[in-house]
């Protein structure tokens, strides 16, 4: 009968995909950035537009906040969806009319990958009234009277 010397397998405290910076500890994963968003902040919405937000790489949604509309003080319901490094807020319904929504990103927003979000995003916008008829459409979330489209921060009537 032959011996056969057994392997032993040897389990390395290091992985080849792990990166490692100075003194051994591993690298911190590089921060996330917002890139831009489909509508410009400040504008004026139908309840029907579903503003996008890039990224310059793909987003956890499950650490987003919910949006809030300012008028009612109220988070609206709906969930988030991402395509590659846009993500999308999808309302249960369409936004109300009159709303002015707040879209916050604090920099406990992550990637996929782990990294935290650089630097905080809000993006605000005003979604069109009823109104019906002759047009019109003039939204003034903060009544100081300019249109939240022209005015610096539709949400405090000091400024203009």
């Amino acid at each position: 009968m032959s011996k056969q010397k057994k392997r032993k397998s040897h389990s390395a405290a290091f992985h080849h995909s792990q990166v490692l910076g100075p003194l051994g500890a591993p690298a911190p994963i590089p921060a996330m950035a917002f890139v831009s968003s489909s509508i410009p902040d400040l504008a004026t919405i139908a309840g029907t537009d579903r503003p996008s937000f890039a990224f310059d790489k793909a987003p956890n949604v499950a650490t987003f906040p919910t949006p809030t509309d300012l008028v009612s003080g109220s988070a609206v319901p709906g969930s988030w969806s991402v395509a590659g490094s846009v993500a999308t807020y999808n309302p249960s319904t369409d936004y109300a009319p009159g709303a002015a929504l707040s879209f916050q990103f604090p920099t406990t927003v992550l990637a996929q990958d782990g990294g935290s979000l650089s630097a905080f995003v809000n993006r605000n916008y005003s979604v069109a009234g009823g109104g019906g008829g002759g047009g019109g459409g003039f939204i003034d979330s903060d009544g100081d009277g300019v249109e939240d489209h022209l005015d610096a921060d539709p949400f405090d009537p000091s400024i203009q």
